[in-house]
């Protein structure tokens, strides 16, 4: 049986290979970080629902959420 490597990424062909440092430091300005969240079937599809109406972005609306949350406790 042989081997067959997937891959997941991002496809840079069809941009120019002078944008990339321009690109890079884009990213490198961000002060978000990235982590894994597992939810209930039923939250995910309500968050993603909820965001969508709302027009935002799921990040957007879970990060709002968490800030507000925090913000009560005292923590931010």
């Amino acid at each position: 049986m042989s081997k067959t490597k997937l891959t997941k990424g991002l496809s840079l062909g069809s941009i120019e290979k002078e944008a990339m440092p321009e690109l890079k430091a884009d990213l490198e300005k961000t002060s978000e970080k990235r982590t894994t969240l597992y939810l209930d079937e039923n939250v995910y599809r309500a968050i993603k629902r909820y965001a969508f109406m709302q027009e935002i972005k799921l990040k957007d609306y879970i990060n709002d959420i968490l800030r507000k949350d925090l913000r009560d406790k005292g923590l931010l």
